[in-house]
């Protein structure tokens, strides 16, 4: 069954069926833009910073480097995740 993160204020969603509990890795694809339909993947930013980057139409989040999990990945937008 296909979870959906919410990652933006716009509403845009990370689709996935991985666990809460999956590791996320940099450099690798995390889930599907609901928007697009693109793949969303986790990119290097900074020392402070990873970047979720849509490879359809560019959307651009920042998460913390110590986000390293699903679970964690929705905990950063609970503020617009109070459903999940």
């Amino acid at each position: 069954m296909a979870k959906s993160i919410v990652i933006s204020a716009d509403g845009d969603e990370l689709k996935t069926t991985q666990a809460d509990t999956t590791k996320i890795q940099v450099g690798h694809l995390i889930g599907t833009h609901d928007v697009c339909g693109g793949q969303l993947f986790l990119k290097t930013g900074s020392a402070a910073k990873h970047v979720i980057l849509c490879s359809e139409c560019g959307l651009r989040v920042t998460i913390p480097v110590d986000t390293d999990t699903y679970e964690k990945l929705r905990n950063n937008f609970s503020i617009w995740n109070t459903g999940s």
